[in-house]
């Protein structure tokens, strides 16, 4: 006697919006690349026309700024220059310590100048890439408005529903890749144990099937004399959807080898 179980495979949504459609019931046999759910696509295309407008508005500031930041550098290499000819002149006394200062504080007012437009400058730059890459992300949503099955199998649980609201990466469907079933359990031997590829029918209690055919995928002997006891796994195929809805409640059945 062991016990049915599968492995799940969480799906997630590739796009944020509104669920115009969920085609798939709990328990479908779904074959790679059907479509499972579909997204509305007037939410990203609405989040993607604001960013272009940011991108736009962020194009203008920063030529403003840039044009700020360019006549500052030219004021301060003036100041520089000016201060540089200052100092020689105060040095062999031509000019008064007053106006040495005077020429010193417009250089560094032009030096504070330059570092704020230096900084909102960088934080443009930073906005301007961050904005570049929503919309290159809400371009590639764009592409996955459908959610589609990865591999021939079942839909174990669903986590979305039609007319719900889904993020990019939430979780969408539960799916069960049709070689992730398998039965566990253990078994006495009286001959020699089961080997990986032996045929096994499975006998399910509470299935709607009386038998399920499957292959060996692992075993290991627990050694002793006469009755031996051991595990063995088994692959199982072909369930229908109330069979995969009895996965996980502590589903059980008996083990045939032939």
């Amino acid at each position: 006697m062991g016990r049915i179980s599968a492995r799940e495979t969480i799906i997630t949504s590739g796009a944020t919006g509104e669920i115009d459609a969920v085609l798939v019931s709990r328990g479908d046999f779904i074959l790679k690349g059907s479509p499972l759910v579909t997204i509305n696509p007037e939410t990203i295309e609405k989040e993607s026309a604001r960013f272009e407008e940011k991108l736009t508005s962020l194009y203008r500031e920063e030529k403003t700024v840039r044009e700020e930041y360019d006549k500052a550098r030219i004021q301060l290499d003036i100041l520089g220059g000016r201060y540089y000819k200052y100092l020689s002149l105060f040095k062999v006394g031509a000019i008064a310590r007053k106006e040495l200062e005077r020429v010193s504080g417009e250089k560094e007012f032009a030096e504070s100048e330059l570092k704020k437009s230096e900084r909102l400058l960088a934080s443009i730059t930073d906005q301007l890439e961050a904005t570049k890459e929503e919309i290159r992300l809400k371009e590639e949503e764009k592409q996955n408005i459908a959610i589609s099955a990865p591999a021939d199998g079942y839909v174990a649980h669903l986590y979305a529903w039609e007319g719900g609201f889904i993020l990019r990466g939430n979780e969408a469907i539960a799916f069960v890749n049709e070689d992730a079933i398998e039965m566990t359990g253990k078994i006495l031997l009286s001959g020699s144990l089961p080997k990986k590829g032996d045929k096994a029918r499975v006998f399910p209690l509470r299935f709607s099937v009386r038998s399920i055919d499957g292959l060996v995928i692992r075993s290991s002997d627990g050694g002793g004399k006469n009755m031996r006891d051991a595990s063995v796994a088994i692959g199982l195929s072909k369930l229908s959807g109330k069979d995969i809805e009895a996965i996980g409640k502590r589903a059980i059945g008996y083990i045939y080898f032939h």
